[in-house]
């Protein structure tokens, strides 16, 4: 989805899906040993059906490289190390997780695998496209391990919405995560994610402030630096964040008399590109700035997107190019 296809984006009807002249097809996952799990099938099982649901019945690139980092911190899952590490399996306390835009529910279904069953894992999208995460976490397989998994609806933007998914949550003693791949992709839809970000993060007024605030991982492919940058801008205003980092072991049989620190490869960002791959990701992590808890959530949307701004992003693909 390119700047030309942004600049021309015009929907059919009034869900946010379905885009007039935009022809797409099922995705498959990158072959690239970092960007495709060989512990996933890599989507096989799970139901993309894009006539029915639009954008929302595709799995979208960039959430096929978020399984390796949810895997990771597993016992027998020790060839990767990744920093910062997931923060899922270092801690006693259940996981209350919540993944915006779920869409054909992959990546949040690949998380609640990797779970245990005490925590949940809660799938949410528009209510037209429930019907797409209910067949999919059939599929998935579930039953009997993992994390448990509740589908609910959740409208970008509606307080409504995300008020029902956060007193749920709060009963299951309040969201821990924030999980959201290829989110970034339709400009109108930009100021709406993010009021729902803030809506799902924002500390209630009798929380300990001692207790980390709620993490959020967002898996994303650049398509338009134009229309994109705009989102991170006005994110990084509200939120701290930073890309992941990987480096790899190497278990050749060559290698027994090199150092433990040999045998591990430079540092790279996770998901950057490699020898024959095709595609460039990122896979952030933050959380809310400790000062913005008392900001308050401007009303408009131009003002929401234009009255803080941070440099955080550009300053990280600078960084990125020169590196």
């Amino acid at each position: 989805m390119g700047s030309k296809v942004y600049q021309s984006l015009e929907l059919e009807g009034d869900s946010p899906n379905f885009v007039k002249d935009m022809s797409i097809a099922p995705s498959k996952p990158p072959t690239s040993r970092t960007q495709a799990d060989p512990d996933s099938d890599g989507g096989e099982r799970y139901v993309q059906d894009i006539d029915g649901f639009g954008i929302a019945g595709r799995i979208w690139e960039a959430a096929y490289i978020l399984p390796h980092y949810f895997r990771s911190n597993i016992s027998d899952n020790d060839d990767m190390e990744f920093d910062p590490p997931i923060s899922f399996h270092i801690k006693d306390e259940n996981n209350v997780v919540i993944e915006l835009g779920s869409g054909t529910g992959y990546a949040g279904l690949e998380l609640a695998a990797t779970l245990s069953p005490k925590d949940v894992v809660i799938l949410t999208d528009l209510a037209e496209v429930c019907p797409l995460l209910e067949k999919n976490a059939i599929e998935a397989g579930l039953a009997g391990r993992g994390a448990e998994v509740r589908i609910r609806p959740l409208g970008w933007g509606s307080s409504r919405d995300g008020e029902v998914v956060l007193n749920e949550a709060l009963k299951l003693g309040g969201i821990t995560h924030v999980v959201c791949s290829d989110v970034v992709y339709f400009p109108p839809l930009i100021p709406l994610l993010l009021r729902t970000l803030l809506q799902l993060t924002s500390r209630r007024p009798d929380e300990d402030a001692t207790i980390p605030s709620v993490e959020v991982i967002i898996s994303y492919k650049i398509r338009s630096y134009t229309f994109e940058t705009p989102f991170w801008r006005a994110f990084g205003a509200w939120f701290e964040f930073r890309p992941v980092f990987l480096r790899c072991r190497d278990r050749s049989e060559d290698d027994d008399e090199q150092s433990d620190d040999k045998r591990w490869s430079d540092w790279t960002r996770f998901g950057s590109l490699e020898s024959g791959d095709t595609h460039d990701y990122f896979v952030f992590v933050g959380r809310r700035r400790a000062e913005s808890h008392a900001w308050p959530v401007p009303g408009s949307d131009e003002e929401l997107m234009t009255a803080r701004g941070d440099d955080t992003f550009e300053t990280l693909l600078m960084l990125d190019v020169s590196g």
